[in-house]
Formats: C-alpha cells, structure tokens, sequence
C-alpha cells in the first residue's frame, strides 16, 4: 500500500502544470530537457569502458502506461527506454544496488546518437542519460547502506 501511495504521489506531481510564465523568454532558459520516469529494471546494468578511458553504465527499464480505450476496454502499453549514466561514482553504484525488477525512480534527459551501420547507413538511437536515480523497490534485499537515491551530480 505504501509504494501505490508513493506512485500516487509521483503521477500527482507529474501531472501538476507548470504556469507559462515559469519560464523565461531569454533563449538560454526558455528550453526543458527534462525527463521522469517510474518504472521497473529489466536488465542487471553493465558497465563498459572506451579506449580513451571514460565509461559508461547502462540498463534497460520498462514502464506501462494502463488506460481505456473508446470501447472501454483496459489496454496496457508496455515501452522499454536505455538508461546511461556517464558519472564514474554512479555508474559504482549502479552496478551495486540496481537489480533486474527493481522499481526506480529517474530523472534525466533525452539524448540521441548518430552512428553508421555495418552497411553504412546513418542510425539515430535515442536514450535517457540519467541525471538522478532513486531505488524505490528491490525485488530482492540489497546487503548493503545506501540502497536509496544516487545523483550524477
């Protein structure tokens, strides 16, 4: 009961509007990049290093969105999203307290890459970059502090 509270609690404040004047009119600050997602890990995080020694972790998460439809129907609509983090201490952490099925909190933004395939072709794939990660539930206990929240900040 306790964590549907706190999903109730979560959708509220995400549904809250935020007014039109909230944000400024100088082109530096009149753009949001911001992404929240509640969901739950669908991949234990993996953790692999670049030839110029930067790193990056990431993992699958998978939400669903519960709605009717016009015939009043309940339909489910399952999206799965890639997280990374890029920050070395968070993606410590990541590896140690994430686990398959455990329900998170993130916040983060939309990031695209472009690459060329096998035959050359230019590919976009989109994923979120983490900035803050919250464990919400685990499936299974962590043995250790600190299971909660970790920033990338």
């Amino acid at each position: 009961m306790a964590s549907f509270l706190r999903l109730s609690a979560l959708r509220t404040a995400a549904r809250t509007a935020i007014p039109a004047r909230s944000f400024s009119a100088s082109p530096l600050a009149a753009m949001v990049n911001q992404v929240t997602l509640v969901g739950r890990v669908g991949s234990d995080p993996e953790v692999r290093a670049f030839d110029n020694g930067n790193s990056v972790a990431q993992f699958n998460m998978v939400t669903t969105d519960v709605y009717k439809n016009k015939e009043d129907e309940v339909v489910e609509r399952t999206q799965w999203h890639r997280i990374k983090n890029y920050a070395q201490h968070s993606q410590d952490w990541m590896a140690d307290k994430l686990k398959k099925g455990s329900l998170v909190y993130v916040v983060g933004s939309i990031r695209t890459d472009t690459y060329n395939d096998k035959e050359g072709v230019e590919r976009n794939v989109s994923y979120i970059r983490s900035d803050r990660i919250k464990v919400l539930h685990n499936r299974k206990p962590v043995e250790s502090e600190g299971a909660g929240e970790h920033s990338s900040e």
